[in-house]
């Protein structure tokens, strides 16, 4: 099982051919009470000089080799034969291996952030000499400063940084760490005999010990990752090219970690501690599982992008870091993990994202992103950059679980709900940002018809795939996958099994399924994993397709009016219909039933306001109630195939009100349910709003004919200087952009 070794001396040889003739009589499980006592012996002796507190490190190298190999020999063999004493300098000793590695990676992360803070001071030393530089800033700024190539052309501060990546390389203790490992891997496999014959009383918290270190080990890893990745491809490489030589290491880490719901409290607590070194390393917790996420995306990226170059068809191998990566993915879809994806919630309870700001018609996509509230890391995946169609899928699914979480019932606050409607409506405005995705995950579940094909080899093509390398991208389950296979269109029996699953994996069981529990984007993703294979990469697409439905359907619906492919049209409208409205449709009449109430009342002072449902019929009815006997009644009819068509609204009664006012009314209620990304109860609610602010006096807005804003709830409030008519700035800003002149919509005088 594990292999002992001896020194090399002359004299020994005698004695380490004996032990070789032992070592094949163990592996067979033929050791006799004679050479477990042996082994005990040499235990019992090595434990006896290290009495009286000394601990792994005043050890040298090769014997600390030596001495873990013979625990790793006691515990496969005579773990029975062991006394409290023995455990405890074993299980020390394995604690020590593992926190000696956490220091190692701590100071090369450390190291790391002090070179990025001294290249950052030199590169912007004539613009603010005074200022300090933090490592966080220095991460910023030598990201901003490599996007752009500034970095890569000043040579000087380039070599000092690959110098400290190097030297962060050389100073970690990796024979140490697998060592460590080997030795806790035997333990954990033996767990249950051990407490049961209790000969380690203090088993339970020296394994919690070693999977806390274990896993501050992995955040600081990413820590390190993420400040090399901001310095340019040549230095990240360094850090990652190490990585990438310990296959064996992250397999075991990976075992002996597990990152489940189980371990969910005190993954919580390592989450704090790795955010407490924030400060110092420059990165927290979520900068450092997403540097760990896509540092083998990247370079999987890369190197398909290599082959494509030279015209190579051949699958990417893949990387032996993906057991970090599995794990890395696994906390950042913990809640703690989650809330920080996205610095909107903080940024909208702080009042410093009052409005949200505009994306002109020449504007960067990412530093837009970036200013509503997301990560650079995040934006730069949302818009396909760097880790190819994987990456971008990943991202995706993070922002959308981020988004749901932020209005969850035990979560929802003031500041949350505000940062999830900036969020959503930013998403919006970035041109194709939403219908590049749906487009990737309709052709990755196989909907659609001519186009379906095209769809995905132009996703193949973004991750440096060309038609030639289909059966080598299908392998890896890429979006050329699903055209490599000829799996076009998608069987109903197939969209079955996939509804179903998708459905089991969001509520934890299939009895949970049948039973109509509330799904969960979050617990579908966890329970998902990382996806490798085609079939998990559907999987996960279906869970994008539903979570873009449920919290982005104002997108989805652009998208889908924007599709010309019938084909793919019916089959998506069908999918939609059969297997995701149904659901949808109940959660909008049950939100409906429970807060009818808050939406009825007084208006204005001078009439009244209520709201009924009908479920069976799809229909939902505003009755607005006038003192002098007007009366009007409106009605909402949700199409089968929601949200992906709008909404159908229908006048029933107008007693008394004037055609002209009804139909501004009729317009401002059908945008707004049209626009919007919230539900049906709350665009009647905003109508209402509206209608409160119109019979207090204030004039609605001329580009959008409403009163309150659908983009950010805001009254008009920009004032011509000529015919002092006011409108919301986003509309105002929007005409000026579409017009391509900057006169007022009113007089049309220059603004």
């Amino acid at each position: 099982m594990f292999p002992l070794q001896c020194s090399h001396g002359q004299d020994n040889q005698h004695h380490h051919h004996h032990t070789q003739q032992q070592q094949q009589q163990l592996s067979t499980g033929s050791s006799t009470a004679l050479e477990r006592q042996a082994l005990t012996a040499l235990l019992r002796h090595a434990c006896s000089t290290k009495a009286g507190g000394s601990t792994l490190g005043s050890t040298a190298g090769s014997t600390a080799e030596l001495l873990c190999q013979l625990q790793l020999c006691c515990v496969g063999y005579c773990w029975q034969d062991m006394s409290a004493a023995e455990w405890h300098v074993v299980l020390r000793d394995c604690q020590a291996r593992l926190s000696s590695t956490r220091r190692g990676f701590e100071r090369a992360a450390g190291g790391l952030a002090g070179a990025a803070c001294a290249a950052a001071q030199q590169l912007t030393a004539a613009l603010s000499s005074d200022s300090v530089i933090t490592p966080a800033m220095a991460v910023e700024v030598l990201r901003k400063l490599s996007a752009r190539g500034v970095l890569q052309r000043q040579a000087a501060v380039s070599d000092q940084l690959a110098a400290a990546a190097q030297q962060a390389v050389d100073g970690l203790s990796l024979p140490l760490l697998r060592l460590g490992l080997q030795l806790l891997a035997a333990v954990l496999q033996l767990q249950q005999q051990i407490q049961a014959a209790g000969r380690a009383p203090q088993l339970d918290l020296a394994l919690s010990s070693a999977w806390r270190e274990l896993l501050l080990t992995v955040l600081a890893c990413g820590a390190g990752l993420a400040v090399s990745s901001s310095c340019g491809a040549a230095v990240s490489g360094a850090l990652f090219q190490c990585l990438e030589g310990q296959a064996a290491a992250w397999q075991l880490l990976s075992r002996c970690c597990p990152v489940g719901p189980e371990q969910q409290e005190a993954a919580a607590q390592v989450l704090a501690a790795a955010d407490d070194r924030a400060e110092m390393l420059g990165v927290d917790a979520v900068g450092s599982c997403l540097a760990l996420l896509e540092a083998p995306l990247a370079h999987r990226a890369a190197a398909r992008a290599q082959q494509q170059q030279g015209g190579a068809a051949a699958a990417v191998a893949r990387h032996a870091a993906e057991p970090l990566q599995q794990m890395a993915w696994q906390l950042l879809l913990h809640p703690a993990s989650l809330s920080g994806v996205t610095h909107a919630a903080a940024a909208a309870a702080s009042g410093s994202a009052e409005e949200l700001p505009e994306l002109g018609a020449n504007g960067d996509a990412g530093a837009f992103l970036v200013q509503v509230g997301l990560r650079p890391q995040m934006a730069a995946g949302l818009i396909h950059a760097g880790s190819g169609w994987q990456g971008h899928l990943l991202h995706w699914a993070l922002l959308l679980a981020h988004i749901v979480q932020l209005t969850a019932p035990g979560s929802k606050t003031k500041s949350s709900v505000a940062a999830q409607r900036s969020l959503t409506q930013a998403l919006r405005d970035v041109p194709g940002l939403v219908p590049q995705l749906l487009d990737q995950v309709v052709g990755l579940m196989g909907l659609g018809g001519s186009s379906s094909k095209a769809a995905v080899a132009a996703a193949g093509d973004s991750s440096g795939s060309s038609g030639s390398a289909a059966a080598a991208e299908a392998s890896a389950g890429g979006p050329a996958a699903a055209a490599a296979g000829g799996n076009v269109g998608l069987p109903v029996a197939a969209q079955v099994q996939l509804s179903a699953k998708l459905q089991q994996l969001g509520t934890g069981s299939a009895a949970a399924a049948l039973a109509g529990d509330a799904w969960d984007l979050a617990a579908a993703l966890r329970a998902l994993g990382l996806p490798h294979a085609h079939a998990s990469w559907r999987l996960l697409s279906a869970a994008l397709y539903r979570g873009v439905l449920q919290q982005l359907p104002a997108s989805a619906r652009l998208w889908f009016s924007d599709l010309r492919d019938r084909a793919r049209l019916a089959a998506v409208e069908g999918y939609t219909t059969r297997f995701e409205s149904p659901a949808l449709l109940a959660a909008e009449f049950a939100a409906i039933r429970r807060d009818a109430g808050g939406a009825g009342g007084e208006v204005g002072g001078s009439c009244s306001f209520r709201v009924r449902a009908s479920p069976a019929a799809r229909e939902v009815t505003a009755v607005l109630e006038i003192e002098d006997g007007a009366t009007l009644e409106l009605q909402v009819k949700l199409p089968a195939a929601a949200p992906l068509r709008a909404a159908e609204v229908e006048c029933r009664n107008k007693v008394g009100i004037k055609d002209g006012r009804l139909r501004k009314w009729l317009l401002s209620i059908a945008v707004f349910l049209r626009n919007q990304n919230q539900g049906v109860l709350d665009g009647i609610g905003l109508w209402r709003a509206n209608l409160e602010q119109e019979f207090a006096g204030v004039e609605p807005c001329l580009v959008c004919m409403c009163v309150i804003s659908t983009v950010n709830g805001q009254l008009p409030r920009l004032s011509c200087r000529h015919c002092h008519v006011s409108f919301h700035p986003a509309c105002l800003y929007k005409w000026f952009r579409s017009s391509g002149k900057s006169n007022c919509v009113h007089c049309q005088n220059p603004w």
